[in-house]
């Protein structure tokens, strides 16, 4: 479970004096960033002169994945006692099947950038792994973009463009991407506009709003890794009508994605994926940095899984929208049908400094209507936690449809508005189905305040009607614990999953720092026992 101590909250104290609370009720409508905008502010500072980059260390827990001890490849080591000492030194263009680099943590930042090519190829059995080694105390080796130097091979392989993407930029050549990566236990920071990388010329040039990992491959595993204080936090890319011109199945696990994104604009993300076949899963996504306007997790994708997760909202929280220059390969797929959004802890608190989002779930298009999402999102298992304050926010809707034709199906989930902000299921249109299995607070209206309102198509079935009541029984709001009390009238009410959510079961939960902690029990609605 989250856990909020009397230091984070003074933070956010602190963040709500000298920031103050706009409220972003817009939809992020993200063109296909790559993360390096041409329009984006590149001087961060706001109008009251304060620097959104410059906020408080807060280290989140993520899960360490232990290096592995034989590989079928050669082993490196960078760091303090060995061979190589800096990131920018090492050949990454020369990583072959089952190489496993360890990069050993130190008190001072790595400052190098990292670019893997088309010839870095491993399989499934052999992956080339590039995984950190945390300090005595737990620390992870930091990759940090504050004047971050680019290896000469690097440079004369990848232009300037693509180097000055993020700090990790995996990418092949036409057709030949990169295949069977994985980066773990890394703290990658600070690659904004604040600051900038070295050349191999000796020339500053500004980040802009790069990502910490940009990617365009096959099968890459982002695992354990803590990604704060950059423009994008991760960026998939996918902007190709190939199936291996595009990133393909990603899974991005047991990590902290937050304090990312460029002040007043709506088109860098702590998460933009996109691409065939993606998972997010145990992992913190936070809050953007102050001023940003940006989605805590943005996805053109097909195959998208996003499960067991802690998601505090931005613009918005989830924003599932069409594909962008991939239709005709991702439309066409059974998986692109289907999305999965369970046993998630979803956070829409209007108290923080950017605000709450209005519309928490955007299913559907942005920008290209034939191209939108129109099947069916599975939302089941998760605990939303709204607060508001009708005086400041006066209505939050639970899903943004795009297409009445739309479906989502619902089961087992826990609504809770605390605060009297108006509470709505449906921002427009959409089909959205109660299945059985959902708690929530008492005062809601189907669509903008009330039910025979002329405003959208959107339709509410209630197959099983809502259970309704004014406390679910959490443990502890004020903590962010969102387990159940012994008393909890969320107990013991959950439906059980039909056959067609087989092979997408409930099994786990949450917690800090962890992976796959098992959930004991499944009578019980919400993401957590």
């Amino acid at each position: 479970m989250k856990k909020v101590n009397i230091f984070l909250i003074l933070i956010s104290i602190v963040l709500l004096i000298f920031y103050g609370c706009p409220h972003n009720q817009s939809s992020s409508n993200s063109s296909n960033s790559n993360g390096n905008n041409n329009d984006s502010d590149s001087n961060p500072e706001d109008d009251s002169g304060n620097d959104p980059y410059d906020i408080p260390t807060r280290d989140e827990q993520v899960n360490y994945y232990e290096p592995p001890q034989i590989v079928s490849g050669t082993i490196y080591d960078i760091g303090p006692g060995y061979s190589y000492k800096e990131v920018s030194e090492f050949p990454w263009l020369s990583l072959r099947e089952g190489d496993l680099v360890r990069i050993h943590y130190r008190s001072e930042p790595y400052r190098g950038i990292i670019g893997l090519g088309k010839d870095v190829q491993g399989t499934e059995e052999s992956p080339v792994r590039i995984y950190g080694v945390r300090g005595s105390n737990g620390e992870l080796p930091v990759l940090s973009g504050k004047n971050a130097v680019i290896g000469s091979s690097l440079e004369s392989y990848f232009d300037q463009y693509k180097i000055g993407l993020g700090i990790i930029v995996i990418c092949g050549t036409y057709r030949n991407n990169p295949n069977y990566i994985e980066i773990a236990n890394l703290d990658i920071r600070e690659a904004n506009p604040k600051y900038s990388f070295i050349d191999a010329s000796g020339n500053s040039i500004n980040w802009e709003s790069a990502c910490g990992i940009w990617l365009k491959a096959g099968n890459t595993s982002i695992l354990g890794c803590r990604i704060t204080q950059n423009g994008q936090g991760i960026h998939t890319q996918a902007n190709a009508n190939f199936l291996d011109e595009i990133s393909t199945n990603t899974l991005i696990e047991g990590s902290a994605i937050y304090y990312n994104g460029v002040k007043e604009s709506d088109q860098v993300h702590n998460l933009y994926i996109q691409g065939a076949g993606m998972t997010v899963q145990f992992c913190y996504i936070g809050l953007l940095i102050p001023n940003a306007s940006g989605s805590s997790l943005k996805d053109r994708s097909s195959g998208t899984i996003i499960r067991y997760n802690f998601i505090e909202s931005n613009a918005r929280t989830l924003d599932l929208v069409e594909p962008e220059d991939t239709q005709d390969i991702l439309m066409p797929r059974d998986d692109f049908k289907e999305t999965h959004v369970y046993g998630n802890i979803i956070i829409n608190d209007d108290s923080t400094p950017n605000g709450a989002a209005a519309n928490i779930v955007h299913y559907g298009y942005d920008n290209i209507p034939d191209y939108s999402r129109n099947g069916t999102l599975y939302f089941y298992n998760n605990t939303v936690y709204m607060n508001g304050k009708r005086s400041d926010m006066w209505r939050m809707s639970i899903f943004d449809v795009s297409l009445v034709t739309a479906k989502v199906k619902m089961y087992n989930n826990i609504f809770y508005m605390f605060g009297d902000t108006y509470l709505n299921i449906i921002s427009n249109n959409g089909n959205i189905i109660a299945l059985g299995g959902n708690w929530i607070s008492d005062e809601w209206y189907i669509i903008r305040e009330a039910d025979t309102s002329p405003y959208g198509d959107g339709i509410l079935t209630e197959t099983v009607p809502f259970i309704e009541g004014s406390n679910p029984g959490f443990t502890d709001i004020a903590l962010q614990d969102f387990t159940l009390l012994p008393n909890s009238p969320c107990r013991n009410i959950a439906e059980t999953l039909p056959s067609e959510l087989s092979e997408f079961p409930v099994q786990y939960q949450y917690e800090e720092g962890k992976i796959f902690s098992p959930r004991n029990s499944y009578n019980n609605s919400g993401a957590l026992e």
